[in-house]
């Protein structure tokens, strides 16, 4: 049996297995025994499946990804380059801001472009270019989000894990050189307020602080500080069952 074929048989196996799913991604579960048998092409959709595991916390995930990251350093690198993290809240907002454009923004423009075409000579016609610059500002802020929301993976709370700085922890600094301690959170690009402590992954404070541990020094604006503290930015909204 080709290598690339073992993976074909995980998702049924997982989905026929009766214990809890999350020991599939122990060491000695399912997930690693398939990624040692498989193959780039194999290991890639394993990875896949990893990802859409939703039932299963991010950090249970953590160390069969990180095999695998070991083994094939850019299987995903372009793909993790291109992810777009968001917290709950953003991505309503953005939802909310496409579904405005294109439900009453967009009609509104190229009904207004219909209205001042009837206006006459359409060269010397401001009304129609003004709406039909418009219309196109409006079809491309769209298409923009439409491929946002594509690419968007939710920053959910409750499978943040504040071993290390990663996305979704707020992490308190602490100057060596003397100074003010300061606070960062790290979250996707439509959360970012730097002015409010809180930075996108993609910036350049977030890069420099992402995979850093407690008691580790870090450099911002090139002044050294010690990381004092990691915890996940904000508790998990409490169950709707309890």
């Amino acid at each position: 049996m080709k290598r690339t074929e073992t993976y074909d048989g995980i998702k049924p196996l997982i989905d026929s297995h009766r214990g809890p799913l999350r020991e599939h991604f122990e060491e000695s579960g399912l997930a690693f025994a398939v990624f040692e048998q498989s193959d780039r092409e194999g290991t890639d959709r394993l990875l896949s499946l990893i990802d859409s595991a939703a039932s299963v916390e991010e950090h249970r995930k953590t160390e069969i990804r990180r095999a695998i990251f070991r083994k094939y350093p850019t299987i995903r690198k372009r793909e993790d380059e291109d992810a777009f993290y968001a917290t709950l809240e953003a991505l309503e907002a953005k939802r909310s801001e496409l579904e405005q454009i294109m439900k009453i923004e967009i009609p509104e423009a190229t009904q207004a472009i219909r209205v001042a075409r009837e206006h006459g000579d359409l060269r010397e016609n401001f009304e129609y270019h003004a709406a039909r610059q418009k219309h196109e500002l409006l079809t491309a802020r769209a298409a923009s989000l439409n491929d946002d929301l594509r690419k968007v993976r939710l920053i959910d709370p409750s499978s943040v894990d504040p071993s290390r700085i990663r996305i979704g922890t707020r992490v308190e600094l602490t100057p060596i050189e003397g100074g003010v301690p300061r606070a960062a959170v790290i979250l996707g690009p439509w959360d970012s307020d730097p002015d409010r402590g809180v930075y996108s992954h993609r910036s350049e404070l977030a890069q420099g602080l992402l995979g850093s541990r407690v008691d580790d020094t870090v450099e911002i604006e090139g002044r050294p500080y010690l990381v004092t503290g990691i915890r996940v930015w904000r508790d998990p909204a409490p169950s709707r069952e309890a």
